[in-house]
């Protein structure tokens, strides 16, 4: 999600800054577009002024007789030029001519600096802001010399007040400053607002920047407070400056804008994104929930729905493949240990067999040649002698009859079939002890089980009864052998303290293991459950060997000892 909204987010900035140049680009290219323009038009209205004093300076008397007839034309030009006076004077600063004064009123002694300096240098200048002597206002002049004959004989200045200029401002755009500035860096005349500005020096730094350059754009802050962006104009040989700025407020508003509705569509975006990443990893969790539980509950079915992604479902798939074979391989380990376990069992009961065998036909058989022997020199023997061999007769009995206990140990079914009855007769009498009641109950025809299979399930009968005896404190015993022409049933039931299946499988002493291998070996099995005598069950069921013909059924009978 990073990766995708990250660059987005970047781009978005890069955008804004790229239209942020821009803007400040054209603005920069208007702003000084409109110096040009506000610069031109002063011009050319101090230059109407100039010409009109122009025309009134050739009226001026050639000597001292025709004054008032020049002042009533003085009067006539300022209403025709829009002034406000026209001011005469001579070199030394001595009026002549006042149209601001009643007609027979005195004119005032001693005229500006500046107007002087006119009279005295004979170049036109203007006449930056001053304060009107008698009204107070704010006014400006544009003066010009009177020569004759190559002599600058008098000034002749035109005077304004600043709020005539004001016109020049109105074409300034809304929200826009404006302003015309003085060779002192007083602002003559200001849009919006002249009334508070006019009169007010500029601020320094952009006044610096104006002093160095005629020409530029500058970042300044006006008089009160308000960052903008000035372009700035000073007209040749007049000494006047043109100022244009837009607040950087203005400037940058519609940069802002469009920057509000990125960062609004990106918001959007982001809250989008949010949310599919939210269904996204829930559909991802969902799906590795969906794999973990088929993973972890075998075997794997496929579902009836497919997962949210089409990588999961490959995943599934190939799980599914997998643990396929991995049941198959399962499926053919455990065959081949059941085979293992069957074939030892197998080499294990015929090596009983031959070892029980050998014992019984030739240890057996030497042992009781040599008693036939010694029983036929006893009576040759001396009476003395004869004890010894008595003795020795009795020896060789005793090693016979323990040589046959130990081979019906080892082969304890015996090595012909039917035999495994008599066998389990034995064994619940050899287990009867006082206060433990062992019985045994006997249902069908086994007569065609194998010695192998009746070894191996009195070997489990054996290990059962033992286990039942041994660690479940059993006051009964029953063993029950029971079975049709198809399957048989061996059940081993006791009334002891009762064995759970995990106890056993912690316990590997208690013959489990031994007694599934067993069970293994005859294709049958064993199942470990609860007794209705109150202890614990073992029953083996083991398919019976198909017969030739129809068997005879035999009466079932029973025995019990105490």
């Amino acid at each position: 999600m990073l990766a995708i909204y990250l660059p987005a987010l970047l781009a978005a900035v890069a955008l804004v800054v790229l239209e942020t140049r821009n803007s400040r680009a054209v603005t920069e290219e208007e702003l000084l577009s409109r110096t040009v323009l506000l610069s031109r038009g002063l011009r050319v209205h101090i230059e109407g002024i100039q010409r009109h004093l122009g025309q009134l300076a050739e009226q001026v008397p050639a000597d001292n007789s025709g004054w008032d007839s020049f002042d009533a034309e003085a009067r006539r030009t300022a209403l025709v030029a829009g002034l406000d006076g026209i001011v005469l004077i001579r070199p030394g600063g001595e009026h002549v001519v006042n149209t601001r004064i009643d007609p027979g009123l005195p004119l005032p002694s001693r005229s500006t600096e500046a107007l002087a300096k006119v009279a005295r240098t004979g170049q036109a200048d203007l006449i930056d802001v001053a304060r009107a002597p008698v009204s107070g206002r704010l006014i400006v002049g544009v003066a010009i010399p009177v020569v004759r004959d190559g002599r600058v004989l008098y000034a002749l200045a035109g005077a304004l007040e600043v709020r005539r200029l004001q016109h020049l401002l109105d074409n300034a755009p809304f929200g826009w400053i404006a302003a015309i500035v003085d060779s002192q860096g007083v602002l003559v005349a200001r849009a919006p607002q002249p009334d508070i500005f006019a009169g007010r020096t500029i601020s320094p730094d952009l006044r610096a920047r104006m002093l160095r350059d005629e020409e530029g754009i500058a970042e300044s802050t006006t008089l009160d407070n308000l960052p903008v962006l000035t372009a700035f104009r000073t007209l040749p040989t007049l000494g006047w400056s043109v100022v244009v700025s837009v607040p950087q407020a203005t400037l940058y508003a519609p940069v802002w804008g469009k920057a509000a509705y990125l960062a609004a569509g990106a918001a959007v975006l982001l809250a989008l994104g949010l949310w599919l990443a939210v269904r996204l990893r829930r559909n991802i969790v969902r799906s590795v929930n969906a794999l973990v539980d088929e993973a972890l509950h075998p075997p794997l079915q496929l579902p009836s729905g497919p997962l949210a992604f089409s990588e999961a479902n490959e995943l599934r798939r190939r799980l599914h493949e997998n643990a396929a074979g991995l049941s198959r391989a399962q499926s053919d380990v455990q065959r081949m240990h059941a085979r293992f376990q069957r074939a030892l069992v197998q080499q294990m009961h015929r090596r009983q067999a031959e070892i029980a065998s050998e014992l019984h036909d030739n240890v057996g058989s030497t042992l009781a040649g040599a008693s036939l022997l010694l029983a036929q020199l006893e009576p040759r023997l001396q009476p003395g002698d004869r004890s010894l061999v008595a003795r020795a007769l009795a020896q060789l009995e005793r090693a016979i009859a323990s040589l046959r206990q130990i081979s019906r140990g080892i082969l304890p079914a015996g090595e012909q079939q039917g035999a495994l009855t008599a066998a389990l007769e034995q064994l619940v009498a050899q287990f009867s002890r006082p206060g433990a009641r062992c019985s045994f109950v006997s249902r069908g025809d086994f007569s065609r089980l194998s010695p192998e299979a009746a070894g191996h399930l009195f070997r489990i009968a054996q290990e059962a009864v033992a286990n039942a005896v041994r660690h479940a404190a059993t006051t009964r015993i029953r063993v029950m052998l029971s079975g049709t022409a198809l399957v048989g049933r061996l059940t081993i039931d006791d009334d002891g303290i009762g064995l759970r299946p995990q106890d056993l499988e912690l316990h590997p002493g208690l013959g489990l293991r031994s007694m599934r291998a067993r069970a293994l070996a005859i294709d049958g099995d064993i199942e470990l459950a609860a007794s209705p005598l109150g202890g614990t069950r073992v029953r083996i069921t083991f398919p019976m060997p198909t017969p030739h013909r129809e068997p005879v059924r035999t009466p079932g009978h029973a025995i019990e000892t105490a």
